[in-house]
């Protein structure tokens, strides 16, 4: 009730044009002279709030957005869902000859190939392995990469172009593949696995390296002094597809089948091989654990099939409405959380905690949430406190910004608290501002 009224002043306030000013910041901190924060804390079990600071001021969330795309995702979407890879034959075979193409149909897999799920890992081998299962020594036409456009999108609203070059930064693709990274070496400008077209253009000058690249672009600038042992780093592929084309390519041509490139129609499609993902819910663990981004973009995707981002946030909007969630001053610009344009507010984050943490119950989203100080992006957050492994939470961090969303959980695993932390406009030290949210946490979570 506390909440609800709280909600209602404000938009009374706003309707005659008043702006509603935000409370005090919540933690009495150097550097905070600027800032804004929020706390959220429920009781689940007594319905009482013990917590609410500027629970209804729309802030930046960084990646706790990510618990927002999970929680709708499996509203959408069944937990054992795994996207599929098919490959056909087309044409027809005679004589070890392939009068036709290899077809790839992809479907959005984030996973292909993923260093993170090394089970599902092997698709180029099977794909090779199939081919010769089938008496192909070689191929008349092309190896052709099939998807619905729907899925192929340049990086969302809000990510900054400093972002772009880092493995943070790496957006999602209708081709995925091997997390949509590279690793590249200089000063030889190689780069593994190999991307097509790639232009890395050195600025050689004093002080650390730094790597730029503008959106939707293959070129690379490396600024700085490169040492004389060389340098190898992990970066963003700006073209997964073409990698994995070339790594089909050159493993067909190794192990002797060869490739023609001749332009063929896809006519008498025959399936030779299906590569399936682990199931949804595995890949959502480890998309909150390790907080990957390009797999969160992924989950908003498949929220919406065949749907723009835009349409997909605007659904994800509209699902979580339909639910009384309060959706005040909510701004949705991507699923990870990396766009700075997104703003949701303390009591949006804590409705949705509270309809999969108790009114409509779901474990498996709650186990989506790592253990403080022990598993995660959390993993030193309240370690060696009464409270470690028994507040779970997703963390959010960008500069400025430090957000913290989640559940208190009993000695069985069940939601008694949930939990929201916002802070934006942080100049101060981090590390203080960790210890006074974990002072806070343990002063008010029994």
């Amino acid at each position: 009730m506390q909440k609800f009224l709280v909600s209602i002043i404000s938009s009374v306030l706003i309707a005659f044009g008043c702006k509603a000013q935000p409370e005090p910041f919540p933690f009495e901190i150097d550097g905070a002279q600027n800032a804004l924060g929020s706390v959220y804390i429920e009781n689940l079990l007594t319905g009482d709030v013990i917590a609410d600071v500027n629970g209804d001021l729309p802030l930046i969330p960084a990646s706790v957005t990510k618990l927002v795309t999970a929680a709708t995702v499996l509203e959408k979407a069944p937990k054992d869902f795994r996207y599929s890879t098919k490959v056909y034959t087309t044409g027809h075979i005679s004589d070890s000859l392939l009068s036709g193409n290899i077809l790839i149909k992809f479907t959005g897999d984030p996973t292909l190939e993923s260093a993170h799920f090394p089970q599902q890992q092997g698709f180029v081998d099977s794909l090779v392995s199939a081919v010769k299962q089938a008496g192909i020594k070689t191929i008349k036409g092309r190896i052709i990469f099939e998807y619905d456009k729907s899925l192929e999108e340049i990086t969302p609203s809000g990510w900054m172009q400093s972002d772009l070059p880092w493995m943070y930064g790496t957006g999602f693709h209708a081709v995925n593949y091997k997390d949509n990274a590279f690793v590249l070496s200089l000063p030889d400008k190689s780069s593994v696995p190999y991307v097509p077209d790639l232009n890395v253009v050195i600025n050689k000058r004093r002080g650390a390296l730094d790597y730029s690249r503008k959106r939707g672009s293959k070129t690379i600038t490396v600024t700085g002094r490169i040492p004389k042992r060389g340098v190898r780093e992990k970066l963003a592929n700006p073209d997964p597809e073409g990698s994995l084309k070339s790594d089909i390519e050159r493993q067909l041509m190794g192990e002797g089948i060869a490739i023609e490139n001749a332009s063929l129609r896809n006519r008498h499609e025959n399936l030779i091989y299906e590569h399936m993902s682990a199931p949804l819910i595995d890949i959502l663990r480890s998309t909150m654990f390790r907080s990957d981004n390009m797999m969160a973009e992924a989950m908003l995707k498949l929220s919406a099939p065949g749907q723009s981002r835009d349409k997909a946030a605007e659904k994800e909007i509209k699902l979580w409405q339909k639910r009384d969630v309060d959706c005040y001053g909510l701004v949705i610009k991507d699923g990870s959380g990396l766009s700075r344009e997104n703003r949701l507010s303390a009591y949006f984050l804590a409705d949705i905690l509270v309809w999969k943490g108790c009114d409509n119950i779901d474990f498996d989203f709650i186990e989506l949430f790592p253990r403080c100080g022990e598993q995660g992006t959390v993993r030193n957050l309240l370690k060696d406190t009464s409270l470690q492994g028994k507040i779970a939470l997703k963390s959010g961090s960008m500069r400025g910004v430090k957000c913290y969303a989640g559940y208190a959980l009993n000695d069985d695993g069940l939601p008694t608290h949930v939990i929201v932390v916002m802070v934006n406009e942080y100049n101060g030290n981090i590390a203080k501002l960790k210890k006074a949210i974990e002072s806070f946490l343990l002063n008010n979570i029994s």
